[in-house]
């Protein structure tokens, strides 16, 4: 029950009893202090009260002012017994608030009220109206049926909150599922482009293998071409004659070298471990033969053919080094 000086507005502002053939207010009590004045509230009493229209068609009626709220009256043969509420105060609450204020006047002051005067009984009444204020104070702890339509509008609320809450979080959940549909997307791009990459590399490692190669053999070609244009004449006759059999060790004689018009026998002469110097000195001395020139002539030409041998085994044993540490050195 909630008290005149609790911070909630009370839901009963004014309770008063006035005479049927009359109109006079017999007694009246302002139980909302903050509100409407007295003097306003007694005036709307009086307008709603004079008005035969209403009172003679409608012994119990409710008049909504938006000023002063929600006017109730019940009348009998003898009195009209008014209440101002809330507007949002409950219009059977406020009539069973006036059956109660009713016998409890006639109780009290049944004979009395006849005879008073106007505001006769407002002092003597006082504690009785205000006792049925403050008893219909608080329609929902007054009425079980009130209170349990507020609790169940307090449920209601609850259950749409609970229900705009799992709204909310179903939203959510389908904003999460489209992010993660969405990451599992461009994983899989991501995945797919990383096999790319990795096919493109393994291709580009390939080709510069290839390329690799090529360029080697391309550079050994330019390395050996020179040789083979200068010294193609010598290379032909050393195929063609006799195999270039540098492995024989036959004996030496002024026999054999009567036969230079073919490719020279390196190793079958004792010249091969000479040098140029020393084959120009024996040629010189040679000289002095019968058939000096003729034999001077061939041993020259002998000289230099066993010094290009000599150089071409050097250099042909140079490139297969070469050869075999750049391969060594190229990727894969």
């Amino acid at each position: 029950m909630v008290g005149r000086d609790s911070m909630v507005a009370p839901g009963i502002r004014f309770v008063a009893v006035a005479r049927q053939w009359d109109r006079v207010l017999l007694a009246s009590h302002r139980h909302d202090t903050a509100g409407r004045s007295l003097q306003d509230q007694q005036d709307l009493i009086h307008k709603v009260l004079n008005s035969e229209r209403a009172t003679q068609n409608h012994p119990r009626l409710t008049v909504t002012d938006r000023e002063h709220g929600s006017l109730h009256y019940d009348s009998d043969r003898e009195y009209f017994y008014v209440a101002i509420t809330e507007p949002e105060y409950s219009q059977r609450i406020a009539f069973k608030c006036l059956s109660e204020l009713r016998e409890r006047f006639i109780g009290s002051y049944g004979e009395e009220a006849q005879k008073a005067a106007a505001d006769g009984l407002t002092k003597a009444a006082r504690s009785l109206l205000a006792d049925v204020c403050e008893r219909f104070e608080d329609p929902g702890a007054f009425d079980r049926v009130l209170s349990c339509t507020k609790e169940v509008d307090e449920v209601r609320g609850i259950l749409h909150g609970t229900v705009n809450s799992m709204l909310s979080n179903a939203d959510n959940l389908e904003v999460l599922e489209d992010k993660a549909e969405e990451m599992r997307h461009r994983g899989e791009v991501f995945q797919k482009r990383a096999r790319g990459v990795a096919s493109d590399m393994r291709w580009r490692n390939r080709k510069l293998n290839c390329a690799g190669c090529c360029l080697t053999l391309f550079v050994i070609m330019l390395m050996i071409a020179p040789f083979v244009v200068e010294y193609w004449p010598e290379l032909y006759r050393c195929v063609t004659a006799r195999g270039c059999d540098f492995s024989r060790s036959n004996s030496t004689d002024s026999a054999e070298l009567g036969g230079l018009d073919e490719a020279p026998n390196c190793t079958n002469l004792s010249l091969a471990n000479l040098s140029l110097a020393e084959l120009a000195a024996w040629n010189a001395s040679a000289a002095s033969v019968a058939n000096g020139s003729w034999l001077g002539a061939n041993l020259s030409a002998v000289a230099a053919w066993c010094n290009l041998s000599a150089n071409a085994t050097a250099l042909s044993a140079e490139l297969e080094g070469f050869i075999f540490n750049l391969f060594e050195l190229l990727p894969g």
